[in-house]
């Protein structure tokens, strides 16, 4: 019984433990799953908190600035040099050094070796802008290409500490952040504004390499200067002596430039400028003796001048700026025709502004000017406001009485005195009109005086003297130049004959009359009458034919009449010149006196004067005839090739160019539109050796007359445009090498 019991205990236990062992694994595996829950909920804490951590410091890192880097001049010597590239310019002996700095801009330099050691700028032009702002040059290929350049502008993720001095080397930009390809910069002059906005690369360690490429510089803004502007080589009586100096004349060995001055009155002339630094007049090489040889030119220098004499004036340009103009003021006691101001002297303070307090007589001022007649004609001294007594003087003996308006007789070339009082105490300057009653050909200032305009008198009359035979023409205008609105004429009269208005044939030797029509002109004002001779310039010339060399039919209506106009020509080169007409009708020919020369073109003399006919060709036996009223346009081209496009015509087989060099540079010698085709240029220097070069880059030296032969294909019409430039400085090699 005891055994079964203990088996049933046996059995029981085993029971009991079996469930103990249940509910014991229900719990270990409830106590595991809270642990993983615990510890998923701790991993998934941490992985949130480090996402959260992560994203703040992005966010900061994302939101801090850059600091800007602290720029070096290279010139301190603290960048390591990694490559030295030599430039040499071609025509010339200079090379530029130029070194690179890998450390300050590690991506860009490597790019830039790589080109500058492909041979990829060989050939090609520095390019240099006109502009004088422009602080740079530019080294191009002519290729495009990219790099992401190293400085602060560039998503602030690069520092480049190269400030932009003079000499720095710097990547060119067209203005996008990352547009920097193979072109770079070298710079004349500090550009603080490119710090941060562009990739510095290096330095053109030479002062006198920096010096050459400014010299470049000079050199070619010089040429493009002055073939763009005319400057006048006459300074004029007056205030308005505005002086324009080129870039040629600024160049560095220039210290001075040169005009002319013509005075019209002998006497007295002061000069006087604050502009520039000296002044010297010499006549035929002479230098002048100044009244006051410790006088300075911002106070006034005095000269005794002669009229009608030719002077050189030299002015000293040091510190001046090219294309700007300057002013010399001409003035002294002398009188112009025209109208003048008269300076007295100021008079002492007074309670009573029209005597003199202590004695009671009335105070008057005096003052004496020069004046030199140009013809023996009649003149017309009036003061515009009344106020001035007038007399004009011959040594000792006085020829026009005292009056506010004084007409007198005068002798050619004679300088009289004039001699002028006023009792008006108002005011220190007046205004006393010349007007000679004669014309010339070229401008005449005039002035309508009271007499001009008295009642039934609608002319005045001046008296002008032919020295060519042809068509002159006559024009009225305003005393500034403009053109008169209302219907104002100049007719021409031999004696009584009408021979032409506006527009008359004139024959050499004759004296004419030319009439001004007053009624709608203003008295007391002056005008201008400009006379043009019948003579051609350089280029196209307007030529108009009057009823003197055509004719009218019964009617009155404008026929064809005579076959032959003339004109005048006189050369400022020497060599073959080339006429023509743009009427196909007409032939143009050349005439030295009885001698006729040839048709079209001629063999000229410098400074000669040639007669030029307008002829008509023969059609059935019959020369074309000129119409009256009809415009006729004749060319002429000189010998002389400029800095430009050059439309020329080759009448022979070949013809012969002058060229001179405003500079020792680099030229291009071109035809414009292919059209020589079989044909060619050729270039010779003043020994008559020819060059053999490229001339699409020839080295020329400075100041040299070259001989440009153009030899036509055959067929041609021989009508050709030839281009000139002087080029960019081209670049002949470049090394590379690294240290």
């Amino acid at each position: 019984m005891s055994n079964k019991k203990k088996n049933n205990n046996y059995a029981t236990d085993k029971t009991t433990v079996a469930k103990q062992q249940e509910k014991k694994a229900k719990s270990s595996k409830k106590a595991k799953g809270i642990i993983k829950q615990v510890l998923l909920i701790t991993l998934a804490v941490l992985l949130i908190g480090g996402v959260i951590t992560g994203f703040v410091f992005l966010m900061r890192a994302c939101s801090k600035t850059p600091e800007m880097p602290d720029y070096q001049s290279p010139t301190a010597g603290v960048f390591r040099e990694s490559h030295v590239v030599e430039i040499k310019v071609k025509g010339y002996d200079n090379v530029i050094e130029i070194v690179l700095y890998r450390d300050e801009a590690h991506k860009t330099v490597d790019f830039l070796v790589n080109a500058l050691a492909s041979s990829k700028y060989e050939g090609k032009e520095i390019n240099i802008s006109t502009s004088a702002s422009n602080k740079y040059v530019t080294i191009t290929n002519g290729e495009e290409g990219n790099v992401k350049g190293e400085f602060y502008d560039n998503n602030g993720s690069t520092q480049n500490n190269i400030s932009h001095v003079a000499g720095v080397i710097t990547m060119h930009k067209t203005g996008a952040a990352q547009s920097s390809g193979y072109d770079f910069d070298i710079l004349l002059a500090a550009d603080a504004s490119k710090n941060g906005t562009q990739a510095a690369v290096g330095f053109v360690k030479e002062v006198e390499d920096l010096e050459f490429i400014q010299k470049l510089v000079d050199e070619y803004r010089a040429s493009k200067t002055v073939t763009s502007t005319t400057t006048s080589t006459e300074i004029f009586f007056g205030t308005n002596s505005s002086i324009k100096v080129t870039a040629d004349e600024l160049a560095t060995e220039h210290k001075t430039i040169d005009r002319t001055f013509i005075p019209k009155t002998t006497g007295t002339y002061k000069f006087k400028s604050s502009e520039f630094v000296s002044l010297a007049i010499t006549e035929n090489g002479v230098k002048l003796t100044p009244v006051d040889a410790a006088a300075k030119l911002a106070d006034g220098i005095e000269y005794e001048l002669y009229a009608d004499r030719e002077y050189t004036v030299t002015l000293g340009v040091e510190g001046l700026k090219a294309n700007t103009s300057y002013k010399v003021i001409i003035s002294g006691e002398v009188f112009q025709n025209g109208d003048n101001t008269v300076t007295f002297p100021k008079v002492e303070t007074s309670t009573d502004t029209s005597t003199n307090t202590s004695t009671g007589e009335t105070t008057t001022r005096e003052e004496t000017y020069k004046f030199t007649a140009h013809a023996n004609a009649t003149y017309i001294f009036k003061s515009k406001d009344s106020k001035v007594k007038i007399t004009v003087i011959d040594g000792d003996k006085t020829v026009g009485e005292a009056g506010t308006e004084v007409k007198v007789a005068l002798e050619a070339g004679k300088t009289y005195d004039i001699y002028m009082t006023t009792t008006d105490k108002a005011a220190t300057s007046y205004v006393v009109s010349i007007t000679e009653k004669v014309v010339y050909a070229g401008n005449n200032t005039i002035t309508i005086v009271s007499a001009d305009k008295a009642s039934g008198v609608t002319y005045t009359e001046y008296v002008f003297a032919a020295e060519k035979t042809g068509t002159y023409k006559f024009d009225l205008l305003s005393n500034s130049g403009s053109t008169l609105s209302n219907a104002k004429k100049v007719a021409i009269y031999k004696g009584e004959t009408l021979v032409g208005e506006k527009y008359a044939y004139l024959v050499k030797g004759e004296v004419y009359t030319v009439r001004v029509m007053t009624e709608s002109l203003a008295s007391g004002t002056s005008y201008r009458v400009v006379v043009k001779e019948p003579v051609l310039s350089v280029g196209q010339n307007e030529v108009i034919i009057t009823k003197n060399e055509a004719g009218k039919d019964d009617k009155g209506n404008a026929v064809a009449g005579k076959n032959t106009a003339v004109q005048y020509f006189t050369p400022s080169v020497d060599g073959k010149h080339v006429f023509g007409c743009t009427d196909l009708d007409f032939e143009v020919e050349i005439w030295d006196g009885d001698t006729k020369l040839g048709t079209k073109q001629a063999d000229l003399v410098k400074d000669k004067q040639y007669t030029i006919k307008l002829v008509g060709k023969e059609v059935s036996g019959e020369p074309n005839k000129l119409v009256q009223g009809k415009f006729y346009y004749i060319t002429v081209q000189q010998p002389v090739l400029t800095v430009s496009t050059n439309e020329i015509e080759v009448v022979d087989t070949e013809a012969t160019f002058i060229f001179e060099t405003a500079s020792g540079a680099i030229y291009s010698i071109k035809e414009k539109d292919n059209a020589l085709k079989d044909g060619k240029i050729e270039i010779f220097d003043e020994d008559g050796t020819k060059i053999e070069q490229d001339l699409d880059y020839i080295v020329l030296e400075k100041g040299v007359k070259y001989q440009i032969k153009i030899t036509k294909p055959e067929g041609s019409d021989g009508n050709f445009s030839i281009v000139i430039d002087e080029a960019l400085p081209i670049i002949e090699s470049v090394t590379v090498r690294e240290k």
